[in-house]
């Protein structure tokens, strides 16, 4: 499905809408469940889908700016290499995003 600017939309799962930019470039758009990975100290992170990943056109770390649920951020997007790029949510994101893990959340991002 494209939308009225021309990107391409996938939906991924029940209520889950990604929103891609061309290969690089361009806004990208996408609801995402916030993960926990860490053990003893727990850090959280969104994974992002594999239609908006493959979008970007690279697999090494890239640095982005945009908004999880309308909290601005600038961050790296990092990249596990079996699951595409991820972004860990910093003290600042967690608190005005008030994310935990489980929670469902609307990021928009574009490459910087």
């Amino acid at each position: 499905m494209l939308t009225e600017n021309g990107q391409v939309a996938y939906t991924l799962a029940v209520g889950q809408l990604a929103t891609v930019g061309g290969p690089g470039e361009g806004m990208h758009q996408f609801e995402a469940t916030v993960d926990q990975a860490g053990g003893s100290r727990p850090w959280l992170f969104i994974r992002i889908p594999s239609p908006v990943s493959d979008a970007l056109g690279s697999r090494t770390r890239m640095q982005v700016k945009g908004q999880v649920n309308g909290w601005s951020f600038e961050s790296m997007l990092f990249v596990n290499p079996d699951d595409g790029h991820f972004q860990m949510l910093n003290q600042s994101l967690k608190k005005g995003t008030k994310a935990v893990a489980g929670s469902a959340v609307r990021v928009k991002f574009e490459p910087t």
